[in-house]
């Protein structure tokens, strides 16, 4: 009795913090999408020291690519959201009425947890 109840209480915990994490990856880098060109430009320029040719040529091939890009994260994010309530609705399954409600709690907390600062302050909302 004690080994499945061991192998849940592991797998609850090893879900929630492979969850924790791969959300704070998220947010941190795409919750609003991804930085505006100027802004990406700018922290390369600061940690590169790109002359000015260099920025506009960097400035360019980011604003061409910028269409693609915030597709892709919007393409994603909604895979990644849909996987992560399949997820979290699964571990839910698996606990208990007390435990469920602690969970649904860490999850609430989780998601309004404010953003990691980027260099320049969090992304602009697109």
């Amino acid at each position: 009795m004690k080994r499945p109840l061991a192998v849940i209480v592991f797998a609850f915990i090893l879900g929630m913090a492979t969850g924790a994490f791969a959300h704070r990856l998220t947010m941190r880098f795409w919750r609003h999408g991804p930085p505006a060109p100027e802004k990406i430009v700018a922290m390369m320029a600061r940690d590169l020291t790109l002359d000015d040719s260099q920025r506009a040529q960097i400035l360019a091939i980011v604003r061409e690519q910028e269409p693609k890009i915030r597709s892709f994260h919007q393409e994603t994010q909604e895979r990644f959201d849909v996987l992560r309530k399949e997820t979290d609705g699964r571990i839910s399954a698996v606990l208990r009425p007390d435990q469920r409600v602690r969970f649904e709690a860490r999850l609430a907390q989780l998601k309004n947890m404010p953003l990691p600062m980027m260099p320049d302050g969090p992304p602009p909302p697109p």
